[in-house]
Parts: structure tokens; C-alpha cells; sequence
């Protein structure tokens, strides 16, 4: 680097001791050029140093949630029985997840690594007395850190959540070749330790191969937990968009006739059940993420489509508790899409934190940088955690909530930028 400074400025000004005297040139413009891309020379070099940096970041985080992700695979091999080969897959289709959450973490840890090894270098002052301040040497990283931010975005929007329903996908699959039927079938929804039960399937046996259910029952309960309407069947059959209920016969909750139902039968019905993959778990993965308020597995327009449904249900809402309860999971949808757009900006926070951070360590060495990396994110999930707390509560407003954590970080990334070009 120092023969790129000396061909930049040859005949800088110097201190006592051969330091240039920046102070005399800021405002001088470096006048060598690169041929290639147009880029400056020196632009070139900071985009290559930060570049290698967040990939070296990228793989050092990947290498540690591997571990974390091979820990879970290992509790679904002893409770679900997996093969090698569906464990091998139950793994690879979870890196995307892993890149997700490790690109931000190494945009941070790329930045401060590269301007730590610069600052160490003496090599910051030498692009600084050829006219580059901090601020212009912003340019590399926040492109890196662009990218970043297009790629977390690409991954979690299209990548995650269709890799995630294969990954279930296993589960079921295995699930169906090892089962084959279960006996005195019970399917709740939502199961018991989420919620007022709303929908109760019983059934003598559920053929999970063929996707029957023999002798099905169901009930559906309002929000006092007393039955509306009670449907069985001989049959039920998985058409392959709707079970469809043969000599079905159905109670429909009437106060005005005696006993309180008025019954009808039909020799087919369609009813709205889980699809026979979900019921074989018991459970439907991507509402019960939607309910729970998980969206990171889920893309914004499933999140979209889940907070038009609740809107539906808030203009039926039958009384204020239930108004209220409604009201609160739409404002935790809210937060939840504008949380998916918060995320991948944080590359581009971590970059104007990680910048002015590393070029003021210049004793650090590369075990300095990850040291001040993590306290980093440490501040930041903990601003994130608090605010994102509140967001899913209600108890703020959901849009401010999603961004609180990225726009106070990123306006104390512009006051070290602006400290330091001073």
C-alpha cells in the first residue's frame, strides 16, 4: 500500500518524524486512476480488502450456527429417526437460514477487520493525507455492505421459507413411510398450549398413505368453548385440495329448536381441514409461525395475506375482547413485515458503525476486530430485542418499533464517520 500512497502524492508536505501532514492537503483529490471500472485505485483496494474480510466474517459465523444447526438435526434423528441421507438434507436446506442470519454479523466484522488492519498499518493516514477522509472511504464498504443487503433479502424472501416447507417436507415424508396409519386419531387446532381450542378431529384411524380418515368426527367451538357445529362422516378423503366427508351428517347450533341443533345430512361435504401432510404432524407449520408471530420463515406477502385475513376477522369481531385481541395480532403483523425489510438493512448499518469503529483500533489485531464485533451486536440485539418487544405487543407503534434498532445505530455510525473526519 505504501507504493500506492507515494504514487498518489509523491510530494506531500511532511511532519517532523516523514509522516505526511495531512492537515495541509484533506482537501486535495487523489489524482491516480484505475483503468478498470473506472474506480480510483485506492477504491479498488479498499473494496477488495473489505470484500475478503466479510467473506472470511461470512465463513467464521456459518462454521459456529453449523454447529447449532447440526445440535437440533441430531434431536430430530433420536425423536423422528432420520436417515444419513435425510439428515444430510434436513442440513443443507437450512443454509440459507444460516447465511441469513451470519451475512450481517460478517458486513460488521469485515468492516472493522479492514479498517483495524489499515488504521494498524498507518496506511488511513496515508489515504487521508492524499485527500481521501473517512467519509470517501465509506464508498467500498457501504457497495459491500449493498450487496449484503440485496442477498439477505433475495434468501429470506425467496430461498427460506420455501426451503423451510421442505424441510418439513422430510419430516412428513419419513413420518408417512414409517407410520403408515394411527389409531384413534386426534387432531387439535390450535393445540393445547397455544390458545382456545377452536376445531376438534377425532377419528378411528388416519391412513396416511392412502389419506383417508374412517369414522371422522368434528366439533367446532366458539370462543366460550361450546360447540357450534358437530359433523361426522363414514369417510373422509383427501381430494387433493379439500377433504371431502362421505355420509356426512351435520348439528348446526339453533337456540330455537329443541336441544339446541338443527341436523342435516349430505351424502358428500367439503370441509376445511389442515392438508393430510400437516395433519400428520398435527400441526400447520406456517400458521402456527404466522399465530406465534415467527415471520422469519415465512415471506412478506404470506405475512400480507395473513394480516388481510385479520382484518376480516376484526370487522366480524363479535365483542371487544375478541375486537382487541384481533387488533393486537394485526399490529404484530405490521411489525412483522416492516421487521423483514429492517433486517437486511442492518448490513448497511453495520457498515457505518464498523468503519469509523475499525479505523480508530489501530492496535487491534484480528481477534481485537471479532472482540469488537460481538460487543457490537450485543448492543444491537439488545436495542433490537427491547424494541422488537414492544413491537409485537402492540404496545407501540409497529413501524417505528421495526426500525428503532437499525435507525439508532445507523445515526451513531454517521456521528463516528463525522467524528472522525474531523
Amino acid at each position: 500500500m505504501k507504493a500506492n500512497s507515494d504514487s498518489v502524492a509523491p510530494s506531500l508536505p511532511r511532519k517532523s518524524g516523514g509522516r505526511p501532514d495531512s492537515s495541509r492537503v484533506r482537501n486535495a483529490a487523489p489524482r491516480t486512476r484505475a483503468t478498470g471500472f473506472g474506480l480510483p485505485i485506492l477504491d479498488r483496494y479498499l473494496l477488495k480488502q473489505t470484500a475478503g474480510s466479510i467473506l472470511s466474517g461470512l465463513a467464521l459465523f456459518l462454521i459456529v450456527l453449523l454447529v447449532a444447526v447440526v445440535i437440533t438435526a441430531l434431536q430430530k434423528i433420536v425423536s423422528n429417526g432420520l436417515s444419513a441421507s435425510e439428515f444430510l438434507r434436513f442440513i443443507g436446506l437450512q443454509l440459507p437460514r444460516m447465511i441469513v442470519f451470519a451475512l450481517p454479523m460478517a458486513v460488521l466484522f469485515g468492516c472493522v477487520q479492514t479498517f483495524s488492519a489499515l488504521a494498524k498499518a498507518g496506511e488511513i493516514v496515508a489515504m487521508q493525507a492524499a485527500g481521501m477522509g473517512l467519509s470517501r472511504m465509506l464508498r467500498a464498504p457501504l457497495f459491500c455492505a449493498l450487496v449484503a443487503t440485496l442477498v439477505v433479502f433475495y434468501f429470506q424472501e425467496n430461498l427460506v421459507p420455501r426451503l423451510e416447507r421442505n424441510k418439513d417436507a422430510i419430516l412428513v415424508a419419513h413420518i408417512q413411510s414409517k407410520v403408515g396409519s394411527a389409531e384413534s386419531f386426534r387432531f387439535e387446532d390450535p393445540p393445547n398450549d397455544e390458545g382456545p381450542l377452536k376445531t376438534l378431529l377425532q377419528a378411528r384411524s388416519f391412513d396416511l398413505k392412502t389419506k383417508t380418515l374412517v369414522k371422522p368426527h368434528i366439533t367446532y367451538y366458539d370462543t366460550d368453548f361450546l360447540p357450534t357445529n358437530l359433523i361426522s362422516a363414514d369417510l373422509g378423503r383427501w381430494s387433493g385440495r379439500e377433504w371431502i366427508l362421505q355420509n356426512a351428517r351435520i348439528q348446526i347450533k339453533d337456540e330455537s329448536r329443541v336441544g339446541g341443533f338443527r341436523n342435516a345430512s349430505f351424502l358428500t361435504l367439503a370441509v376445511e381441514l389442515p392438508p393430510p401432510a400437516f395433519l400428520a404432524r398435527s400441526e400447520n407449520a406456517l400458521q402456527k409461525r404466522l399465530s406465534k408471530g415467527d415471520f422469519l420463515m415465512v415471506s412478506i406477502p404470506e405475512v400480507l395475506a395473513y394480516r388481510t385475513s385479520l382484518e376480516t376477522q376484526k370487522r366480524a369481531a363479535r365483542n371487544k375482547e375478541e375486537l382487541k385481541t384481533t387488533t393486537k395480532a394485526i399490529k404484530t403483523a405490521t411489525f412483522g413485515v416492516h421487521e423483514k425489510i429492517a433486517g437486511p438493512l442492518a448490513c448497511l448499518m453495520f457498515a457505518l458503525v464498523g468503519v469509523p469503529l475499525g479505523a480508530q483500533t489501530k492496535q487491534r489485531s484480528g481477534g481485537g476486530a471479532m472482540g469488537l464485533s460481538l460487543v457490537v451486536l450485543v448492543v444491537y440485539y439488545v436495542v433490537w430485542t427491547w424494541a422488537a418487544t414492544l413491537g409485537r405487543a402492540g404496545a407501540l407503534n409497529p413501524v417505528a418499533t421495526a426500525y428503532f434498532a437499525v435507525a439508532v445505530m445507523s445515526l451513531g455510525g454517521i456521528y463516528l464517520v463525522r467524528r472522525s473526519s474531523k
